[in-house]
Protein backbone atom coordinates (compact mmCIF):
# COMPACT_ATOMS: atom_id res chain seq x y z
CA UNK A 1 0.00 0.00 0.00
CA UNK A 2 0.99 3.62 -0.53
CA UNK A 3 -0.28 5.95 2.24
CA UNK A 4 0.70 8.54 -0.07
CA UNK A 5 -1.03 8.02 -2.95
CA UNK A 6 -3.33 10.62 -4.08
CA UNK A 7 -1.06 13.45 -2.14
CA UNK A 8 -0.17 15.22 -5.29
CA UNK A 9 -4.12 16.11 -5.57
CA UNK A 10 -4.15 16.61 -2.29
CA UNK A 11 -1.54 19.58 -2.86
CA UNK A 12 -2.69 20.73 -6.14
CA UNK A 13 -6.12 21.48 -4.51
CA UNK A 14 -4.81 23.23 -1.39
CA UNK A 15 -2.51 25.48 -3.88
CA UNK A 16 -5.31 25.98 -5.59
CA UNK A 17 -7.70 27.29 -2.58
CA UNK A 18 -4.95 29.09 -1.07
CA UNK A 19 -4.39 31.31 -4.33
CA UNK A 20 -8.11 31.57 -4.57
CA UNK A 21 -8.20 32.92 -1.26
CA UNK A 22 -5.13 35.26 -2.04
CA UNK A 23 -6.78 36.79 -4.64
CA UNK A 24 -10.30 37.19 -2.60
CA UNK A 25 -8.00 39.15 0.20
CA UNK A 26 -6.44 41.22 -2.16
CA UNK A 27 -10.08 42.05 -4.11
CA UNK A 28 -11.17 43.23 -0.38
CA UNK A 29 -8.03 44.92 0.16
CA UNK A 30 -7.97 47.15 -2.92
CA UNK A 31 -11.86 47.62 -2.27
CA UNK A 32 -10.61 49.55 1.41
CA UNK A 33 -11.24 46.34 3.40
CA UNK A 34 -13.68 44.21 5.00
CA UNK A 35 -15.08 46.94 7.10
CA UNK A 36 -15.71 49.08 4.15
CA UNK A 37 -17.11 46.60 2.03
CA UNK A 38 -19.66 45.65 4.89
CA UNK A 39 -20.77 49.02 5.99
CA UNK A 40 -21.67 49.38 1.59
CA UNK A 41 -23.34 46.18 1.59
CA UNK A 42 -21.06 44.94 -0.83
CA UNK A 43 -19.52 42.02 0.77
CA UNK A 44 -23.24 40.87 2.11
CA UNK A 45 -24.33 40.93 -2.00
CA UNK A 46 -21.30 38.93 -3.08
CA UNK A 47 -21.84 36.12 -0.37
CA UNK A 48 -26.11 36.08 -0.94
CA UNK A 49 -24.96 35.62 -4.59
CA UNK A 50 -22.57 33.21 -4.06
CA UNK A 51 -24.86 30.93 -1.57
CA UNK A 52 -27.81 31.67 -4.14
CA UNK A 53 -25.35 29.90 -7.07
CA UNK A 54 -24.21 27.17 -4.92
CA UNK A 55 -27.65 26.20 -3.66
CA UNK A 56 -28.76 25.96 -7.06
CA UNK A 57 -26.13 24.15 -7.61
CA UNK A 58 -26.62 21.32 -5.13
CA UNK A 59 -29.91 20.83 -6.06
CA UNK A 60 -29.41 20.58 -9.39
CA UNK A 61 -26.96 18.01 -8.71
CA UNK A 62 -23.62 19.85 -9.53
CA UNK A 63 -22.49 20.10 -6.63
CA UNK A 64 -22.26 17.32 -4.01
CA UNK A 65 -21.48 17.78 -0.40
CA UNK A 66 -20.02 15.26 1.89
CA UNK A 67 -22.28 12.63 3.48
CA UNK A 68 -25.06 14.16 1.37
CA UNK A 69 -26.08 12.67 -2.07
CA UNK A 70 -28.63 13.97 -3.19
CA UNK A 71 -31.27 16.56 -2.00
CA UNK A 72 -33.70 15.26 0.24
CA UNK A 73 -37.14 15.11 0.18
CA UNK A 74 -39.32 17.77 2.03
CA UNK A 75 -40.77 15.60 4.87
CA UNK A 76 -37.64 13.50 5.26
CA UNK A 77 -35.40 13.72 9.13
CA UNK A 78 -32.16 15.34 8.92
CA UNK A 79 -30.25 15.15 11.80
CA UNK A 80 -28.12 18.57 11.35
CA UNK A 81 -26.90 19.99 14.13
CA UNK A 82 -27.47 23.83 13.42
CA UNK A 83 -24.94 26.28 14.54
CA UNK A 84 -25.02 28.89 16.79
CA UNK A 85 -26.65 32.22 15.07
CA UNK A 86 -24.75 35.17 15.28
CA UNK A 87 -27.60 37.67 15.91
CA UNK A 88 -25.75 40.64 17.44
CA UNK A 89 -24.33 43.36 14.55
CA UNK A 90 -20.97 44.40 14.19
CA UNK A 91 -19.83 47.60 15.80
CA UNK A 92 -17.84 49.67 13.68
CA UNK A 93 -17.09 53.10 14.27
CA UNK A 94 -19.96 53.59 16.08
CA UNK A 95 -21.88 52.24 12.76
CA UNK A 96 -23.93 49.10 13.04
CA UNK A 97 -23.36 46.28 10.68
CA UNK A 98 -26.26 43.96 10.43
CA UNK A 99 -24.94 40.45 10.83
CA UNK A 100 -24.72 37.68 7.96
CA UNK A 101 -27.56 35.05 8.06
CA UNK A 102 -26.79 31.48 8.33
CA UNK A 103 -27.68 29.23 5.14
CA UNK A 104 -27.07 25.66 4.15
CA UNK A 105 -26.91 25.20 0.92
CA UNK A 106 -29.39 21.46 1.29
CA UNK A 107 -32.00 23.62 3.06
CA UNK A 108 -35.25 24.19 0.82
CA UNK A 109 -35.09 27.32 -1.13
CA UNK A 110 -36.42 30.50 0.15
CA UNK A 111 -39.25 31.27 -1.53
Amino acid sequence: LDPAAGSGHVAAVTEALAQRAWSLFQDIEAKGGIARMLLSGELQAVIAATAVNRQKEFLDGRRKLTGVGDPYEADEAVGWVAPIPISAPILHAQTQIPALPTRWLDEAPSA
